[in-house]
């Protein structure tokens, strides 16, 4: 069975992608060093990510 039926017929951007995703599954893609969030807010993105995921590659514990 081919799954090329359930792939969009036109390209996305990355930010279509993004806002489709958040809308259909809930998930939120955030990028840590994103100018558009405020430094508590990218902090609190990277304790999130710390407490759920461990440390960043080349990040200390």
């Amino acid at each position: 069975m081919s799954l090329g039926r359930f792939a969009p017929n036109t390209r996305e951007t990355p930010l279509e992608t993004k806002q489709r995703v958040w809308r259909e599954y809930g998930l939120l893609l955030l990028d840590v060093d994103n100018d558009h969030m405020t430094w508590d807010q990218r902090e609190m993105v990277r304790a999130m990510g710390r407490k759920m995921f461990g440390p960043r590659r080349g990040e200390k514990k």
